[in-house]
């Protein structure tokens, strides 16, 4: 049987996307220094936003600029009840996968969960991670062996994103794709010139 090492990585030169930090935007808000160094991400921030229509929104964006895709991929299966529920949110469900498509045909898939506040305030989070190349990861998917054998004989290399926004205050699922549409995914810009070297 080949070893990884003897399959060569094939470098992506698909179109990515990118969200500019924005007004507001951070790299050391609340902590978020320590998640950069965990997922081990060149680059991200974090933003906090509160609108007149009594909503908020905290969105989280992690950048790296070469990952190889292999079961390891320690940014892809972590699903967003892990760290809300340790934070102190209470889980309330899996939602349907929401999808934007941009002008340009992209799309983009984001698992969509629901949380209470300890003090009850609904809270809906969006989760997309995102190859090169390869498009959205599935968060919850079964990892099988399948899939792993597929992958040492298949390896690529791209460019990859965590986008993540959690929305506060919002009176259903609908009403916090919309915030997050409006205030987030708006602003995300696709390019074919940031290719991996």
């Amino acid at each position: 049987m080949l070893g990884r090492n003897l399959v060569p990585e094939a470098v992506s030169s698909a179109p990515v996307f990118h969200l500019a930090k924005g007004e507001g935007a951070g790299e050391s808000a609340k902590g978020f220094e320590q998640a950069l160094a965990v997922y081990k991400a060149d680059r991200g921030w974090q933003r906090e936003i509160a609108r007149k229509d009594q909503t908020s929104l905290t969105t989280f964006y992690f950048e790296w600029d070469r990952v190889g895709t292999g079961p390891l991929m320690s940014f892809t299966y972590h699903s967003p009840e892990v760290c809300n529920v340790a934070s102190g949110l209470t889980f309330e469900g899996k939602r349907p996968t929401r999808v934007q498509t941009f002008s340009n045909g992209q799309k983009l898939s984001f698992d969509a969960t629901a949380f209470k506040t300890p003090n009850g305030l609904p809270v809906h989070v969006f989760k997309a991670t995102w190859l090169q190349g390869v498009g959205g990861l599935e968060l919850r998917q079964e990892y099988n062996r399948i899939e792993r054998l597929r992958e040492m004989y298949g390896r690529q290399v791209g460019q990859a994103r965590v986008l993540e926004g959690g929305i506060f205050g919002a009176s259903d699922d609908n009403q916090a794709w919309e915030v997050f549409q409006d205030e987030v995914l708006s602003q995300v810009q696709w390019t074919d010139s940031r290719n991996v070297e």
